[in-house]
């Protein structure tokens, strides 16, 4: 059972400073994209990639947790319910969201506070998680990077991921311009949409490449990344980063030995942890 994906750990509660101020009062990942919030749609992926568990890291107080778990679970859905029968055209979608959406934390197995001796960044977020997945691969979802056709995401890179690797990451083309914002992979295409990663850099700068293929914020490990983010030595930092200890040095073990293994996403992606990002999606989804 131990090379079954079924467990996903998913980073809340952060600050969302870039989407100030949509973001006064309410963690980033609970703002809604059409009728489900961020953290909604990634859990839904997750769902549909067969993911069975979830881990939802608080990355700040996690006093929160009311935002996230509601203590009425079966009266919030009765009323809701008897709405929807009286007033179909106003409730019936809002009573099937918010029955789905309960559903989904039914599925939340641990509410876990970050690790603080270790400097921000996905690195840090990833080792906080260690005992609780355990000897399992696990998946990583960053909730403000949104896929408009789930089943492009984590669905696919489970599929490849199962065939070829212990790590797998989500892969997008961008252009020269946007290299400063993403990590970064150097990689041989195996198949169509499938990429052998050979090496991964944080955010470098782009030294006169036109394009390129980014990281997506979904990600697979093996258990033993927590081992290789203990051996890496030194914080990555990036001034274009507020975060200081990054996965890529992580990666890049994986990558010695050929286990990397990624996915291009083929359909719309936004970044939507900036108001720009977040607005497009809107657009997107709505249109």
């Amino acid at each position: 059972m131990h090379n079954v994906l079924e467990i996903a750990v998913l980073p809340v509660f952060s600050s969302g400073t870039r989407l100030l101020p949509l973001s006064y009062g309410v963690p980033k990942e609970l703002l809604p994209l059409g009728r489900r919030t961020l953290l909604h749609h990634a859990m839904n992926e997750a769902v549909l990639a067969g993911i069975k568990q979830f881990v939802l890291l608080a990355t700040r107080s996690i006093t929160l947790r009311p935002y996230v778990l509601d203590s009425d679970c079966e009266g919030t859905l009765s009323s809701l319910k008897a709405y929807s029968l009286k007033y179909p055209d106003q409730y019936r979608d809002t009573y099937a969201v918010t029955r789905e959406w309960f559903e989904l934390l039914e599925k939340v197995v641990a509410l876990v506070p970050p690790r603080t001796e270790m400097p921000g960044g996905l690195a840090s977020a990833i080792a906080s998680v260690e005992q609780i997945v355990g000897e399992r691969p696990f998946a990583f979802f960053l909730p403000d990077d949104f896929i408009y056709n789930a089943a492009a995401g984590m669905p696919t890179l489970v599929r490849a991921w199962e065939r070829f690797g212990r790590c797998g990451l989500c892969l997008a083309e961008i252009q020269g311009i946007q290299f400063e914002e993403f990590g970064v992979v150097e990689a041989i295409q195996k198949e169509q949409g499938v990429w052998a990663v050979v090496s991964a850099k944080e955010k470098p700068p782009p030294n006169g490449q036109k394009t390129g293929l980014g990281i997506v914020g979904r990600y697979i490990f093996d258990h033993s990344v927590f081992r290789m983010i203990r051996e890496t030595r030194e914080p990555v930092i990036c001034e274009q980063s507020q975060s200081k200890f990054h996965a890529t040095e992580a990666i890049n073990q994986y990558a010695r030995i050929g286990k990397v293994i990624g996915t291009t996403v083929n359909a719309p992606y936004f970044h939507v942890g900036t108001i720009k990002g977040y607005l497009d999606a809107w657009r997107h989804v709505n249109r």
